[in-house]
């Protein structure tokens, strides 16, 4: 059943656009105004918000341009509610990103029709990415010349190197199912992990581009199980498929932008700002989809070669959070409980 949050000052109105949503089988949350209803979106992220104007405090036009920026719930579909059509309103709207603008009173039958336009719209993206990846892993048996059951995979354990630093690069590597961490290793036995993919990531890229040996050593989290690229295939592949080279220069792309961020974050933020940072992006990777609450199990060790600070510095910090309310934990899992509060941490 999908959820819609409804942001509306109007008790009367309010009421009635939860009655009407409720009995076309959505399930509904209601607020008085944008704040309130935020704070519903960050518990349990909605499939739509519907928010009026008019709203005192934080209005519509300021919750839509709130949730633009927010990580988690930037791609929810929203409909703006208004007392009286104003272009410079609606072209504000339209520039944020508003799936509907519907001036009131609106048609029940309109409004219906708007909300399950825009759900549909928003499943059809989120679709259209799944099957990029798919027609990737497809493009790829095609050229290789076996279908789904006979492709090359492998099942690792925990703990299970993937492939090690200075070997050679022979595949591309993507997830099915599980968790990988990347990490450089020095000769003294420290280590610093450079990232950590999950279900639907490639990874193992950037050297078949250099042709040369991985620059990393790729270790499995959890239980995974992974599907082999051979590198001739993926290479022949970037060659003759302009969708395919587009996708990876993209991932090529945000990794430069995210070395970028961890080496300014090593030189100027506070252990504090480096550790919420490396939470918030921990629990995105780790975390089920639209389920900003839920834990995610990594080791301390692994969360401080993550960050690239002390563990005893890690485990101090993480108690802070803890008793300041951010964050909650259950022996080696952690779960974020005020997003806003980790993210606005000053560096």
């Amino acid at each position: 059943m999908n959820r819609v949050i409804i942001a509306e000052k109007d008790e009367q109105t309010r009421t009635a656009v939860k009655e009407l949503l409720t009995f076309a089988k959505y399930q509904v949350s209601e607020a008085p105004n944008g704040k309130e209803a935020m704070k519903l979106a960050l518990q349990t992220p909605p499939d739509l918000f519907v928010a009026s104007s008019g709203c005192e405090g934080l209005d519509g036009l300021g919750l839509l341009h709130i949730i633009r920026k927010n990580e988690t719930l930037k791609n929810v579909p929203f409909i703006l509610l208004t007392d009286k059509a104003d272009r410079e309103e609606m072209r504000n709207a339209v520039k944020s990103g508003v799936c509907d603008y519907l001036e009131k009173p609106v048609a029940e039958s309109e409004f219906i029709r708007s909300v399950e336009n825009c759900i549909e719209k928003a499943s059809v993206r989120k679709r259209a990415t799944f099957e990029t990846v798919n027609e990737l892993l497809q493009t790829v048996n095609d050229l290789i010349g076996v279908n789904d059951d006979e492709r090359e995979q492998k099942f690792f354990k925990p703990k299970d190197l993937i492939y090690i630093r200075n070997s050679r690069a022979a595949y591309l590597f993507y997830i099915l199912k599980g968790k990988v961490k990347t990490y450089h290793e020095s000769d003294s036995g420290k280590k610093l992990i450079t990232d950590v993919f999950s279900e639907g990531d490639f990874f193992g890229y950037n050297p078949l581009f250099l042709e040369r040996p991985y620059m990393e050593t790729a270790e499995a989290l959890t239980d995974t199980e992974v599907v082999l690229i051979p590198k001739e295939i993926f290479l022949h592949s970037i060659h003759f498929d302009e969708q395919i080279t587009r996708e990876f220069l993209k991932l090529v792309a945000g990794d430069v932008l995210k070395r970028e961020r961890q080496l300014l974050g090593a030189v100027y933020n506070s252990v504090r700002k480096r550790v919420a940072d490396g939470l918030l992006e921990l629990s995105a990777k780790m975390c089920p989809k639209h389920n900003l609450n839920s834990f995610f199990k990594i080791a301390r060790t692994d969360l401080a070669q993550k960050i690239g600070i002390a563990k005893e510095s890690l485990i101090r910090t993480l108690a802070d959070f803890k008793n300041e309310k951010m964050i909650a934990m259950e022996g080696k899992t952690i779960a974020i409980i005020d997003y806003e509060k980790l993210k606005g941490i000053d560096a």
